[in-house]
């Protein structure tokens, strides 16, 4: 375990696994809005839960390969609920509301 502030200056507590690989962080963007990070064994992300905004609105984001997949959650400024998909392209596809 490590407790230090990231590349940002923001202060973090990484997880690491017996291989020495993070695998779950708890901390905050430079923006202050807060994040719990899941990875995988090598370290990448796969699943995201953290607040947007000035509002902190709550945000979930899955991965596959250190791309976006699935994101939902509410509108950072309306505080609206929406749901997009990435296909594998990368090409966004939004079922309902605004990201």
């Amino acid at each position: 375990m490590l407790m230090a502030t990231s590349g940002e200056g923001s202060p973090a507590v990484w997880f690491y696994d017996k291989q020495g690989k993070a695998r779950l962080t708890f901390g905050l963007y430079g923006d202050n809005n807060a994040a719990i990070v899941l990875n995988d064994e090598n370290a990448q992300a796969v699943q995201i839960f953290r607040t947007v905004g000035s509002q902190s609105a709550p945000v979930l984001v899955m991965k596959s390969k250190g791309q976006d997949r699935i994101i939902l959650g509410l509108n950072g400024s309306t505080q609206d609920p929406f749901f997009v998909f990435y296909d594998a392209q990368g090409v966004k596809h939004t079922v309902f509301g605004r990201y």
